[in-house]
C-alpha cells in the first residue's frame, strides 16, 4: 500500500460565489461544492484539504479508509476486494477506483447506507464511486 499526498486544489473564490455553485457539505477544513454548468451538466469541485491517495490490492482486503479525504485505487486482479468507509459520524470524502480488468468485484461498505443501499459494487475497469458522508448517511456524488 502506498500513499501519495496531492497538493490542495485551488479554486478561484469567484467561482464558489457563483449562483451555479451549491455547497454539498462542509466541516471546519473541507468543503465540497457541486457546480451546475450552463450546458445542463454538473461537476463537483473539492476545496480546502489534501486528498490522500492509496493503492490497495487483494492482499490488503478488507481495507478500511484511514483518512477523512481519500482516493483509493483498487487492483482486484488477484481476488475480490472490500473497502470499508470511516464511521458515518464524520464528514468524509472517498473516491474508490477499480484499476484492473478482472471479473472480481470491489465492494464498498459502510456502517450506514450508501445511496440507500448496504454496499456499492464496482465491476468494470476504471469504474469509480465518489462518496461523501455527513453525520447521517453516505451519498455517491
Amino acid at each position: 500500500m502506498s500513499k501519495v499526498n496531492l497538493p490542495p486544489l485551488k479554486v478561484p473564490p469567484e467561482l464558489l460565489t457563483s449562483p451555479e455553485a451549491r455547497r454539498f457539505f462542509s466541516d471546519l477544513a473541507f468543503t465540497v461544492y457541486q457546480l451546475y454548468l450552463r450546458t445542463g451538466g454538473g461537476a463537483d469541485i473539492i476545496g480546502g484539504n489534501t486528498v490522500t491517495s492509496v493503492a490497495v490490492s487483494f492482499a490488503d482486503s478488507p481495507y478500511t479508509q484511514v483518512n477523512k479525504y481519500e482516493r483509493i485505487y483498487v487492483n482486484a486482479a488477484d481476488g475480490a476486494v472490500t473497502v470499508n468507509l470511516l464511521p458515518v459520524n464524520t464528514d468524509i470524502y472517498c473516491d474508490v477506483i477499480k484499476t484492473d480488468a478482472s471479473a472480481n468485484f470491489v465492494t464498498i461498505t459502510a456502517a450506514a447506507t450508501i445511496n440507500g443501499e448496504v454496499s456499492q459494487d464496482l465491476e468494470y475497469q476504471y469504474e469509480s464511486a465518489e462518496i461523501a458522508g455527513n453525520t447521517t448517511e453516505y451519498v455517491v456524488i
